[in-house]
Protein backbone atom coordinates (compact mmCIF):
# COMPACT_ATOMS: atom_id res chain seq x y z
CA UNK A 1 0.00 0.00 0.00
CA UNK A 2 1.39 3.39 -0.96
CA UNK A 3 1.70 6.38 1.32
CA UNK A 4 -1.11 8.88 1.58
CA UNK A 5 -1.78 12.20 3.22
CA UNK A 6 -4.31 11.61 6.00
CA UNK A 7 -5.46 15.25 5.70
CA UNK A 8 -6.90 14.42 2.30
CA UNK A 9 -8.95 11.49 3.61
CA UNK A 10 -10.05 12.27 7.17
CA UNK A 11 -12.94 14.68 7.30
CA UNK A 12 -16.00 15.19 9.44
CA UNK A 13 -19.33 16.85 8.96
CA UNK A 14 -21.59 17.47 11.93
CA UNK A 15 -24.78 19.26 12.76
CA UNK A 16 -24.86 19.58 16.55
CA UNK A 17 -28.62 20.18 16.77
CA UNK A 18 -29.51 17.10 14.70
CA UNK A 19 -26.90 14.85 16.26
CA UNK A 20 -27.56 15.98 19.86
CA UNK A 21 -30.68 13.82 20.03
CA UNK A 22 -28.93 10.67 18.88
CA UNK A 23 -28.23 7.89 21.36
CA UNK A 24 -24.51 7.89 20.60
CA UNK A 25 -22.18 10.24 22.39
CA UNK A 26 -21.37 13.51 20.67
CA UNK A 27 -17.89 13.93 19.25
CA UNK A 28 -15.81 15.89 21.73
CA UNK A 29 -14.18 18.97 20.34
CA UNK A 30 -10.86 18.26 22.04
CA UNK A 31 -10.57 15.17 19.86
CA UNK A 32 -10.92 17.43 16.82
CA UNK A 33 -8.32 19.83 18.12
CA UNK A 34 -5.87 17.20 19.36
CA UNK A 35 -5.86 15.28 16.10
CA UNK A 36 -6.45 18.31 13.88
CA UNK A 37 -9.31 16.55 12.13
CA UNK A 38 -11.15 18.81 9.76
CA UNK A 39 -14.70 19.78 10.59
CA UNK A 40 -17.42 21.01 8.28
CA UNK A 41 -20.87 21.99 9.50
CA UNK A 42 -23.91 20.93 7.52
CA UNK A 43 -25.63 24.04 6.19
CA UNK A 44 -29.24 22.86 6.18
CA UNK A 45 -30.25 24.64 9.38
CA UNK A 46 -29.75 28.02 11.04
CA UNK A 47 -25.97 28.33 10.82
CA UNK A 48 -25.77 30.80 13.71
CA UNK A 49 -27.78 28.54 16.01
CA UNK A 50 -25.72 25.52 14.96
CA UNK A 51 -22.47 27.34 15.75
CA UNK A 52 -23.72 28.35 19.19
CA UNK A 53 -24.96 24.85 19.93
CA UNK A 54 -21.67 23.29 18.78
CA UNK A 55 -19.72 25.44 21.22
CA UNK A 56 -22.14 25.06 24.14
CA UNK A 57 -22.60 21.29 23.76
CA UNK A 58 -18.87 20.70 23.98
CA UNK A 59 -18.59 22.85 27.08
CA UNK A 60 -21.46 21.00 28.73
CA UNK A 61 -20.30 17.52 27.74
CA UNK A 62 -16.69 18.03 28.80
CA UNK A 63 -17.34 20.36 31.75
CA UNK A 64 -14.54 22.55 30.39
CA UNK A 65 -15.67 26.14 29.72
CA UNK A 66 -12.49 26.84 27.74
CA UNK A 67 -12.96 24.08 25.20
CA UNK A 68 -13.83 25.06 21.65
CA UNK A 69 -13.37 28.84 21.90
CA UNK A 70 -15.51 31.12 19.74
CA UNK A 71 -12.61 31.95 17.40
CA UNK A 72 -12.13 28.22 16.67
CA UNK A 73 -15.86 27.76 15.98
CA UNK A 74 -15.74 30.71 13.58
CA UNK A 75 -12.78 29.11 11.83
CA UNK A 76 -14.70 25.83 11.61
CA UNK A 77 -17.54 27.67 9.88
CA UNK A 78 -15.25 29.32 7.35
CA UNK A 79 -11.81 28.15 6.27
CA UNK A 80 -11.81 24.85 8.21
CA UNK A 81 -15.17 23.94 6.68
CA UNK A 82 -13.84 24.77 3.22
CA UNK A 83 -10.77 22.61 3.85
CA UNK A 84 -12.95 19.73 5.04
CA UNK A 85 -14.78 19.60 1.73
CA UNK A 86 -11.71 20.30 -0.39
CA UNK A 87 -12.67 23.84 -1.43
CA UNK A 88 -10.20 25.97 0.53
CA UNK A 89 -8.57 27.22 -2.67
CA UNK A 90 -11.92 28.66 -3.84
CA UNK A 91 -13.87 29.59 -0.69
CA UNK A 92 -13.59 29.85 3.10
CA UNK A 93 -11.79 33.16 3.44
CA UNK A 94 -12.01 36.63 1.96
CA UNK A 95 -9.12 36.79 -0.51
CA UNK A 96 -8.60 38.18 -3.98
CA UNK A 97 -9.60 35.55 -6.53
CA UNK A 98 -11.85 33.53 -4.21
CA UNK A 99 -15.62 33.32 -4.52
CA UNK A 100 -17.27 35.70 -2.09
CA UNK A 101 -20.36 34.83 -0.10
CA UNK A 102 -21.11 37.54 2.44
CA UNK A 103 -23.71 38.14 5.11
CA UNK A 104 -23.94 41.71 6.40
CA UNK A 105 -24.95 41.71 10.05
CA UNK A 106 -26.91 44.54 11.66
CA UNK A 107 -24.84 45.17 14.79
CA UNK A 108 -27.20 47.95 15.86
CA UNK A 109 -29.78 45.36 16.93
CA UNK A 110 -30.69 45.20 20.63
CA UNK A 111 -29.41 41.63 21.01
CA UNK A 112 -26.00 42.70 19.67
CA UNK A 113 -25.52 45.75 21.87
CA UNK A 114 -22.93 46.16 23.33
CA UNK A 115 -20.26 44.16 21.52
CA UNK A 116 -16.97 43.40 23.27
CA UNK A 117 -15.51 40.47 21.34
CA UNK A 118 -16.53 39.93 17.72
CA UNK A 119 -15.86 36.18 17.68
CA UNK A 120 -17.85 35.56 20.87
CA UNK A 121 -20.61 37.83 19.62
CA UNK A 122 -20.73 36.01 16.30
CA UNK A 123 -21.00 32.60 17.96
CA UNK A 124 -23.17 33.35 21.00
CA UNK A 125 -25.32 36.40 20.18
CA UNK A 126 -26.04 36.70 16.44
CA UNK A 127 -29.30 35.27 15.15
CA UNK A 128 -30.49 34.75 11.58
CA UNK A 129 -32.78 37.75 12.08
CA UNK A 130 -29.68 39.98 12.40
CA UNK A 131 -28.70 39.34 8.77
CA UNK A 132 -29.47 42.46 6.73
CA UNK A 133 -27.90 41.72 3.32
CA UNK A 134 -26.59 38.54 1.65
CA UNK A 135 -24.29 38.24 -1.34
CA UNK A 136 -23.57 34.87 -2.98
CA UNK A 137 -20.65 34.58 -5.37
CA UNK A 138 -20.63 38.34 -5.75
CA UNK A 139 -24.38 38.63 -6.50
CA UNK A 140 -26.73 40.38 -4.06
CA UNK A 141 -29.55 37.95 -3.21
CA UNK A 142 -31.01 39.69 -0.15
CA UNK A 143 -31.03 43.42 0.53
CA UNK A 144 -32.57 45.07 3.58
CA UNK A 145 -33.94 41.63 4.53
CA UNK A 146 -35.84 41.33 1.24
CA UNK A 147 -35.13 38.40 -1.09
CA UNK A 148 -34.17 39.60 -4.56
CA UNK A 149 -33.92 36.33 -6.49
CA UNK A 150 -36.85 34.33 -5.09
CA UNK A 151 -40.54 34.97 -4.54
CA UNK A 152 -40.77 34.23 -0.82
CA UNK A 153 -44.55 33.73 -0.94
CA UNK A 154 -44.24 31.23 -3.80
CA UNK A 155 -41.45 29.33 -2.03
CA UNK A 156 -43.52 29.10 1.17
CA UNK A 157 -46.53 27.88 -0.82
CA UNK A 158 -44.46 25.17 -2.51
CA UNK A 159 -42.95 24.08 0.80
CA UNK A 160 -46.41 23.81 2.36
CA UNK A 161 -47.57 21.65 -0.57
CA UNK A 162 -44.54 19.38 -0.22
CA UNK A 163 -45.01 19.18 3.54
CA UNK A 164 -48.63 18.12 3.07
CA UNK A 165 -47.57 15.32 0.71
CA UNK A 166 -44.89 14.18 3.14
CA UNK A 167 -47.38 14.24 6.02
CA UNK A 168 -49.66 11.89 4.09
CA UNK A 169 -46.93 9.28 3.58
Amino acid sequence: IGRFNIDEFVKSQRTPFCHSGESRNPVYSNSYQASELRFSPEYDLDLFHEAQLAALLQKGVTGDPTILPAEKVFSMLTIDGARAVGLAERVGSLEVGKQADLAVIDFDSANLTPSYDLYSHFIYAIAASNVRHVMIDGKMVMQDRQLLTLDEGEVKSQVRQIAEKVRLI
